[in-house]
């Protein structure tokens, strides 16, 4: 992986360290997805780092299966993550439309009240 990919993996990471705004976690989760299978994914393919530390030490076998396990439980992780976090965002989107209507709805019937002449004059 290049130096720059990896400081934005990074980055990334610390962004959800941080406790940034919730916007923010889900697009620095949704990215951090794409940069960790395509950095894991060259990892593992054929001529790849893993291979690269198998051919350099074959007794290394057991070790780099269980990186290549963690990967998998990586994977499954952040995909959780990135879900649990679309679904958060579009509750989130669909509660302040909801709030805004309720919000609109009570600024309506309170000008309706208030400004509606029911003819008891003068």
């Amino acid at each position: 992986m290049e130096h720059r990919e990896k400081g934005r993996l990074n980055a990334l990471l610390a962004t959800l360290a941080e406790g940034s705004t919730m916007g923010d976690h889900y697009a620095a989760l949704e990215e951090l997805q794409v940069l960790a299978e395509e950095h894991m994914a060259n990892e593992e393919k054929d001529g790849g780092l893993l291979d690269q530390l198998q051919n350099m030490q074959p007794n290394a076998q057991h070790s780099i299966s269980v990186l290549q396990y963690d990967h998998q439980q990586l994977r499954a992780e952040l995909a959780e993550l990135v879900g649990q976090a679309r679904a958060l965002r579009d509750r989130e989107q669909a509660f302040s439309a909801r709030f805004s209507e309720h919000e609109k709805a009570e600024c309506e019937l309170m000008n309706s009240v208030l400004y509606t002449d029911l003819g008891g004059g003068d």
